[in-house]
């Protein structure tokens, strides 16, 4: 059972009479940019300083620091880490801090750097930095280094690197994009995992860090020296408050310019008020449920499938999310790179064809219960937030 949901959000760069809503950005770099959504870009006036309240803010300033969603992820989304290549909204690979990448052989890719990239202490981004990034995190994070197994890396030129492997690398990209491959100046962060020293950051973003409090704020200033397009804003405020009910009353305190992340339980207050405005945006996140097939009575296919057919996922969507996400029949079909798994699977309620797959296999009908085996059926689950498991 799964169902694409919906995050919100609250912007309002700079003097705006009305404040915008938004969603959580595909790129949240590119928000802190200036290129934000134009549903809100139209009322806004930026200024110096962007104050930002979020559900959470990094957990440490090293790519490496050891964790169940890469770091690098959270600092490339506050616009302070770049990789060689990123990860499109629509699922392709694209140019980052490489300006090209080919395949020679089945066994060997090149990839060409940017010119003139620097880290923010002034180091340039050239082959021999890639190497030691990339090797740093290979020997530092398992994520990491599973992304790279097998794979030899080599520098060609100041601007070339080799990427060769005994086996066929055809999915080498889509590895290079991953957040734990961002590019990061390894000397500075030393042989072991660094993940608090300022001073020691050293990233390409178009933002740097200046401070940092874990669990609670990051600052980072406008990286005048960035190979792009620089940031507007001179400097960007980052607070971390968990509760979901006080992100939503801090936005329509307008305790700050923007509040992320905003659930679909406090979006209808949002909604009503007359100064902010709230969009949302569509994110690639889907929930869902994993059954224990080891255990009756999900042992057997039939009686999943059964449960399957008998979901009403637009209800669910309703109840769970106030009506702000988009049911699908599979966690494949919220994939952008595949519309038509839409179409595929359990596309639609169907109670007729749910009974008979519980006649099939055996139950039978139970007054107010549809079908039954007679057994009392238990259900314990056990769900996953960030690192630890929540058992219910």
């Amino acid at each position: 059972m799964t169902q694409r949901q919906r995050q919100a959000g609250i912007a309002s760069p700079g003097r705006v009479r009305r404040r915008a809503v938004f969603g959580r950005a595909v790129a949240g770099a590119a928000g802190l940019a200036g290129a934000t959504s134009s549903r809100a870009s139209a009322q806004a006036v930026v200024e110096d300083e962007l104050r930002v309240i979020t559900n959470r803010i990094a957990l440490g300033l090293d790519p490496v620091h050891e964790n169940t969603d890469a770091i690098g992820g959270a600092l490339r989304s506050v616009g302070a880490a770049e990789g060689l290549l990123r990860v499109t909204p629509y699922a392709d690979v694209d140019l980052d801090l490489a300006s090209g990448y080919e395949m020679l052989d089945p066994f060997t890719w090149h990839v060409t750097l940017r010119p003139g990239v620097r880290f923010w202490s002034g180091r340039a981004v050239d082959a021999g930095a890639v190497l030691e990034s990339l090797e740093r995190s290979r020997a530092l994070a398992p994520a990491a280094a599973a992304l790279l197994r097998g794979v030899r890396i080599e520098v060609v030129d100041d601007l070339t690197v080799r990427f060769q492997s005994d086996n066929p690398l055809p999915g080498l990209p889509m590895n290079l994009a991953n957040e734990w491959l961002v590019i990061h100046n390894a000397q500075s962060y030393g042989p072991s995992v660094n993940s608090f020293d300022i001073g020691a950051a050293d990233l390409t973003g178009f933002y740097a860090v200046t401070a940092f409090e874990p669990g609670s704020r990051l600052t980072l200033v406008r990286n005048k020296q960035y190979w792009g397009v620089v940031a507007r804003m001179r400097r960007v405020l980052f607070d971390e408050i968990a509760a979901n009910e006080a992100r939503g009353l801090a936005a329509l305190s307008g305790e700050a310019h923007t509040v992320r992340s905003i659930g679909s339980t406090f979006a209808g207050a949002l909604e009503r008020s007359r100064t902010m405005r709230l969009v949302s945006v569509t994110n690639a996140s889907t929930g869902m449920v994993y059954l224990n097939t080891h255990k009756a009575p999900f042992d057997d296919v039939r009686v999943r499938q059964a449960l399957a057919w008998a979901l009403d996922r637009e209800e669910m969507v309703a109840l769970a999310h106030d009506g702000r996400g988009t049911p699908y029949p599979s966690w494949f079909a919220a994939h952008p790179a595949y519309p038509e798994a839409k179409k595929v699977g359990y596309t639609r309620q169907d109670t007729v064809r749910a009974a008979q797959l519980l006649d099939e296999a055996g139950w039978r009908p139970a007054a107010g219960y549809g079908r039954t085996t007679g057994c009392r059926c238990v259900f314990g689950c056990t769900g996953l937030a960030s690192t630890r498991a929540r058992r219910r």
